[in-house]
């Protein structure tokens, strides 16, 4: 099976997200930190929030977080978060 490249950012946020699950990181840490355009990461977290597995707080000690524990995330729930249901 192949992957997007989307799909393939999504996984690698959702890995760094989990290393640490109760520590909050900007959007622009993640981005800088893997590589990912910040307007792609952007766009890569609205969906994952959409698909209920991470969350955003705002101002100065906003950023992103899981919204679900590490060990009930799987591959299949970030890859429909970004491609849609897989059939």
């Amino acid at each position: 099976m192949k992957i997007t490249q989307e799909t393939d950012y999504a996984l690698r946020i959702v890995e760094k997200l989990s290393e640490n699950p109760d520590q909050v990181l900007g959007s622009s840490i993640l981005a800088e930190e893997l590589g990912i355009p910040l307007r792609f990461a952007l766009k890569i977290l609205r969906k994952l929030n959409l698909a209920r597995i991470t969350s955003a707080n705002r101002g100065i000690k906003g950023g992103y977080y899981l919204k679900m524990k590490p060990k009930d995330i799987t591959y299949k729930k970030v890859i429909e978060a970004i491609e849609g249901e897989i059939y």
